[in-house]
């Protein structure tokens, strides 16, 4: 198991979720006769470089559940990313590559999920955590009346230009009600972009888009 670096920054994190697209073609063991034809996903390891980012962003007595089933009253539900602190759960992470996954529909699914955390504030819940391969806990937990969702955009590529800034507007609308807000990561050249056999060379030419990091460091530590 690899350790979370301890000075991971936007251009880091960026590099990061670069290798990984460079890594998904491959085969998990490497045989001559042996080839993959649809890339392994990156979202799961992207999942997990996100929290590894923000941990080390937030206090020492917070903790961050990756994919992790949270039941709360008559709810399912299964956030990418569940960051609680002494029991009490003050947000949820969702990371999305790209938009290319709903086109035209982000909107509307930042609308149900802002409705979503209205229905959830304040309730109580509980998690499995596993504690050895072959065991887990039950845990309760509380969620916080200050309860918000901040969805990350790693990449505002693979999409038409306009309608991603049209889902975008629409989305960062909520903010207002102070339950949703939503971040992209980068611009200009999408991390999985083939045309570039260099990685060095396809980071360059990435926007990275430093404000949005920054903003949701802050905007998560307002909770806290």
């Amino acid at each position: 198991m690899t350790k979370c670096p301890s000075r991971l920054g936007p251009v880091g994190f960026m590099r990061r979720v670069i290798d990984f697209y460079h890594a998904a073609g491959r085969t998990e063991f490497e045989h001559s006769r042996v080839s993959r034809g649809v890339k392994n996903s990156v979202s799961g390891k992207t999942e997990d470089l996100l929290a590894c980012y923000l941990i080390t962003k937030i206090p020492n007595d917070c903790e961050i559940l990756i994919n992790t089933n949270l039941h709360v009253e008559n709810t399912n539900m299964r956030p990418d990313l569940i960051i609680h602190r002494n029991g009490s759960v003050i947000a949820f992470v969702e990371v999305k590559m790209d938009l290319g996954w709903v086109r035209g529909s982000f909107g509307k699914y930042c609308e149900e999920y802002d409705n979503k955390i209205k229905s959830l504030n304040g309730k109580k819940g509980a998690y499995r955590q596993v504690v050895e391969p072959n065991r887990n806990v039950r845990k309760s937990i509380v969620l916080s009346n200050k309860l918000k969702c901040f969805v990350v955009v790693v990449s505002d590529k693979n999409i038409k230009i306009d309608t991603f800034k049209e889902n975008f507007k629409r989305a960062r609308s909520l903010a207002k009600n102070k339950r949703i807000d939503v971040f992209c990561l980068s611009s200009n050249v999408h991390p999985n972009n083939p045309s570039y056999a260099e990685k060095s060379k396809l980071l360059n030419h990435m926007d990275i888009r430093l404000d949005d990091f920054y903003k949701l460091e802050l905007e998560i530590n307002k909770l806290i």
